[in-house]
C-alpha cells in the first residue's frame, strides 16, 4: 500500500479564519466576507434605484437571516434601517 500525503494541513481555528458560506469563521465569532456584503448593499441600491419596493423586502429578508448567524451587530441594524425604508414606499 502506497500513501500519499497531501499538500494540504489543516489548522485550528485558532490561528486563521476558515472561509465557509460567504462566512470568515473562528472558534470565537463568525463575520461575513466584505465581498458579500459589498454585493448586498449595491444589490440593495439597485433595487431602491429602480423602484423595486417588493424585490428588496424580500432580498432584505433573505439577507437578514444570513446576517443575524454572523457577530455583525451594525450590519444588522444597517440593514433594518433599509427594511423599514422599503416597507413605507
Amino acid at each position: 500500500m502506497k500513501l500519499k500525503f497531501s499538500k494540504w494541513f489543516i489548522q485550528k481555528a485558532e490561528v486563521r479564519f476558515l472561509d465557509f458560506l460567504g462566512m470568515r469563521i473562528k472558534s470565537t465569532y463568525k463575520l461575513l466576507r466584505k465581498s458579500s456584503v459589498t454585493r448586498a448593499k449595491r444589490n440593495i441600491r439597485r433595487f431602491i434605484k429602480l423602484k423595486l419596493f417588493e424585490e428588496l423586502r424580500t432580498f432584505l429578508a433573505s439577507w437578514l437571516g444570513h446576517v443575524v448567524k454572523a457577530d455583525s451587530f451594525n450590519l444588522l441594524n444597517l440593514l433594518r434601517g433599509e427594511l423599514e425604508y422599503a416597507r413605507y414606499r
